[in-house]
């Protein structure tokens, strides 16, 4: 199953082997190359056109009694005919492959930023709900001691409710950030929702 990436390198390198759009682009591109393999090698061979001229005349002094003298000359052209327009295709192909690859670097530096952010913020408030535990456990305590009064008890429970209700919106916001980079990587499947599923559970931090 796809698992959350250790580092924004490691993101990248998923991404540009598995994202769908990355992956057209790269099938694409071999299409074209595949065409262009199999066009026929007449298209591409020169064509030969012989031209050939010959005259004749006397000696320089143009006296009748002088010998004559020939002249011929033979001619080569080579004529190919190149199919631009396939090549201005590999040209605009290529151009619209990077396009798509640099978008998609840009999508998951930001879902990875994201994350990013969304693990601290939900580490700090995990610290806030183990600090609130721990005060209502000492306010209950205390209470059974008779050295704090119920209001008091009350308020450190509320006080812990709070951070957990807190803590728990910032788990939902880590997990739609974690689905969002496993998405723009291109490995988003039930197995990945099952791991964030997991990874996110509250238990897991509040212990």
């Amino acid at each position: 199953p796809a698992s959350l990436p250790k580092s924004l390198n490691a993101a990248l390198d998923s991404a540009m082997a598995s994202n769908p759009k990355v992956l057209l682009g790269k099938h694409r591109s071999e299409s074209l190359r595949q065409r262009t393999a199999l066009v026929k090698a007449d298209e591409y061979m020169p064509r030969v056109d012989v031209y050939a001229e010959q005259s004749t005349r006397r000696n320089i002094d143009s006296t009748s009694t002088g010998p004559f003298y020939g002249d011929r000359k033979v001619m080569f052209q080579l004529q190919y005919n190149f199919n631009l327009g396939m090549a201005g295709s590999k040209s605009v192909n290529s151009a619209q492959e990077a396009q798509t690859a640099r978008q998609v670097v840009e999508a998951v530096t930001v879902a990875w930023r994201n994350m990013q952010t969304a693990r601290y913020n939900r580490d700090t408030l995990a610290n806030q709900v183990r600090i609130a535990a721990k005060y209502f456990e000492m306010a209950t305590a205390e209470r059974a001691a008779g050295r704090r009064n119920l209001v008091q008890v009350l308020d450190a429970e509320i006080g812990l409710v709070n951070a957990m209700a807190d803590l728990a919106d910032t788990e939902g916001e880590l997990a739609v950030s974690e689905m969002s980079l496993l998405n723009v990587m291109g490995v988003l499947n039930l197995d990945a929702l099952e791991t964030v599923r997991v990874a996110t559970a509250l238990p897991r931090v509040i212990r």
